[in-house]
């Protein structure tokens, strides 16, 4: 009985100083890995340098509203338009901007829609788009938010 019960011990004590191993093994691995990803973003790091940031300001007004109008237009052709794109279509439109900029076309009146913050666009509805929407709810009356939603995304997918 002792024999098997001291037989029994020695296993249990050489499985805990295999898992005991294995741990230290994973931790090693961890380690290594670790150091190899700080050495390749070190590397990268040092491969990269920015020479010059921020965007140059209009020469002039005139400039300036020929750009917003060329943005407007796009916004108008586009219907949706992802709002992290913008800055790659218009190098002079830094990122923190784009918002401020399209609300200023929408002062003017020079673009009209929505913004979709979940998605990070922006939804250019059309005057005629507007009306189309008006004169589905004046002539069913009152409608549930499901039932004008389904009409806007019938209204902008046409």
């Amino acid at each position: 009985m002792n024999l098997s019960k001291l037989r029994y011990e020695q296993r249990q004590q050489q499985r805990e100083e295999e898992r005991a191993a294995e741990a230290e093994a994973e931790r090693e691995a961890e380690a290594g890995r670790r150091r190899a990803e700080e050495e390749q973003y070190a590397a990268w790091r040092g491969a990269f340098g920015v020479e010059g940031a921020g965007h140059e300001a209009f020469p002039s007004a005139e400039a300036e509203d020929e750009a917003l109008a060329a943005l407007a237009a796009h916004l108008a052709a586009e219907g949706s338009t992802e709002l992290s794109a913008l800055p790659a279509a218009f190098p002079w439109l830094p990122a923190r901007d784009v918002r401020r900029r399209i609300a200023q076309l929408e002062e003017r009146g020079a673009v009209s829609g929505v913004f979709d913050h979940s998605r990070g666009r922006y939804v250019h509805v059309s005057r005629a788009q507007m009306e189309e929407i008006a004169r589905a709810v004046r002539e069913r009356g009152r409608l549930s938010v499901a039932e004008l939603s389904r009409e806007c995304a019938r209204v902008l997918s046409s």
